[in-house]
């Protein structure tokens, strides 16, 4: 038994335990993603993050592994010789001349030497299998992080109830605190400070970082080209002259594009429009109800909100994008949409463009025709593969083919928040009452609402036949008795509630007051403000003026 033990390398009990840590941990983390909150409840365990995290966080990681590695394997392509450069083959410490090295590769040309050097059928075949593979989950764990990114915490997603969700909120504000009174006795009161403001700049006020940023990608990218490309069009892929002058153009107008939504105003409601703004829409007194703004000193219309970024009101808001710097409203909507349009259009035609280039230099070099050893083959030699000659241009051109991959990736991502907007829209919805439905949803899953008013039910069921048949004022919301006028919603929550004689109530409704029925599934209200997709789309593109 000794024996055995003294055989037993340090190694082998180091895997041993990292093996067992793994597994307790992978055990942890699907305990904790899968296992529905009342079971970890009865179990005791009552703090822990939100199930989000138990997506997300996997997601990014798994993203940018495959991302550093690609952005390792790019800089390797740029540090490397090409496979034609006799640097591949000799080196400073080489004692062979100058002439006679060019004179001896003439015979056997350093690409065909390097081919058969560094390749193999059988590692072609699997290279190029992996290289699949490896871009099938990139792309899936693309399309999930940008699903993550856009709809962010769902409440779809996460299935904690809102006392935990505020208690991990305290907990994690507490830890925050702790981290900013250790930062503060490291570097001062004086330096903290300073990281205050600017961090309340940077996340609580407009700033044109994220402007520079775009501007700095999309001008990168039209310089780049110009660089690189620019000089190689026409060419037999890209034959017709016009492209060089619908270069400019496309260029030309995602630049208008980006401006004129950045510099619009997306319906600022004052004390001007704001008579006009409220008549605009109606209360459904399901996710909107009359408010008063309290930072504007102007009542809320429907389908508006606050901007803390904006420091305005804004009639219609969709969200605060960071992009434009600006606020998308009832305004600039369809200015908004012809910048994403603008950034698909130049980022798709930029990859296309790329892409013929590299087509050409393919066709060009007679690649499909070069040939290396290979001792396998009948002849002992065999042309390159579609992927080996692929990689050759690669080597060629790698701005480009960066530039191409690049511009793709930009397009597919803009293209699917294009497509979510486009929905939104057709929907009748914004992106602010897309996360009110999913809000009001969640607290009908979870007993945080338990019944409606049944005036404020059949307003919402007869809401398009009261517009049509009663003037727009009567329309305009359910009639309340005086009981219920602190009730600005018609959404209940009678369960735990006392009734006049100091008993838990049943849910049946208290007498003399507006009668509620239960509220079980958001089936059971629709959406006022969707008037078909065709009409919506309308009121969207050409929107009635505020002013």
């Amino acid at each position: 038994m000794t024996n055995t033990l003294n055989t037993i390398s340090q190694q082998e009990i180091n895997g041993f335990v990292l093996y067992l840590t793994s597994t307790l941990l992978l055990a942890v983390y699907l305990g904790w993603g899968l296992v529905p909150d009342t079971v970890l409840a009865e179990t005791g365990v009552s703090y822990y993050p939100s199930k989000q995290w138990a997506v997300s966080v996997p997601v990014w990681l798994l993203l940018w592994i495959p991302t550093t590695l690609a952005l390792y394997t790019g800089i390797n392509l740029f540090r490397t010789p090409s496979l034609a450069s006799r640097d591949t083959v000799t080196d400073d410490a080489a004692t062979v001349s100058e002439s006679g090295l060019k004179s001896h590769l003439m015979d056997t040309p350093i690409v065909a030497a390097n081919r058969a050097l560094m390749y193999s059928k059988t590692n072609a075949r699997t290279s190029r299998k992996s290289m699949v593979d490896v871009a099938i989950v990139v792309a899936m764990l693309a399309v999930l992080a940008v699903f993550i990114f856009i709809f962010g915490e769902s409440q779809y997603l996460d299935s904690s109830s809102k006392d935990q969700r505020a208690r991990h909120i305290m907990n994690l504000s507490n830890v925050c605190n702790e981290y900013s009174t250790a930062l503060e006795f490291v570097l001062g009161k004086t330096c903290m400070r300073r990281v205050d403001a600017f961090s309340d700049r940077m996340f609580y006020s407009r700033h044109p970082l994220i402007q520079i940023f775009y501007l700095v990608l999309v001008t990168g990218s039209v310089v780049t080209f110009l660089l690189f490309g620019w000089n190689k069009i026409p060419n037999q892929q890209v034959s017709p002259a016009h492209h060089r002058y619908l270069f400019w153009a496309v260029s030309g107008f995602c630049y208008y594009a980006f401006l004129t939504a950045s510099w619009s105003n997306p319906g600022y409601i004052t004390s001007k429009n704001v008579k006009k703004a409220v008549d605009m829409y109606d209360h459904d007194y399901l996710i909107y109800s009359p408010k008063h703004c309290q930072t504007c000193l102007l009542d809320k219309p429907a389908r508006s909100k606050h901007c803390s970024l904006c420091k305005h009101c804004i009639a219609k808001c969709d969200h605060h994008c960071a992009w434009i710097n600006n606020c998308v409203g009832h305004a600039n909507y369809p200015l908004f949409l012809r910048f994403l349009a603008a950034t698909v259009l130049i980022s798709f035609y930029m990859s296309y463009l790329s892409f013929r280039v590299l087509q050409n230099e393919y066709h060009v070099r007679n690649v499909a025709n070069l040939w290396i050893r290979d001792e396998t083959a009948p002849n002992g030699g065999r042309p390159l593969s579609r992927m080996e000659g692929i990689f050759y241009v690669a080597q060629i051109e790698p701005v480009l083919v960066a530039l191409s991959a690049f511009a793709g990736m930009c397009g597919v991502v803009v293209t699917l928040f294009l497509g979510y907007q486009i929905w939104t829209v057709g929907s009748g919805k914004t992106t602010n009452e897309v996360f009110k439905w999913e809000d009001l949803d969640y607290e009908l899953r979870h007993g945080v609402v338990t019944h409606i008013s049944k005036k404020t039910l059949e307003h919402n069921r007869n809401y398009g036949k009261l517009i049509e048949t009663v003037p727009h004022d009567a329309a305009k919301r359910p009639e309340k008795d005086k009981s219920a006028a602190k009730q600005e919603t018609g959404l209940r929550n009678r369960k735990g509630a006392l009734d006049a004689n100091g008993m838990p109530n049943t849910g049946a409704p208290i007498e003399g007051e507006d009668q509620d029925v239960p509220f079980t599934s958001i089936e059971q209200v629709r959406n006022i403000y969707d008037r078909g997709f065709i009409r919506n789309v309308w009121d969207v593109v050409f929107p009635s003026p505020l002013d």
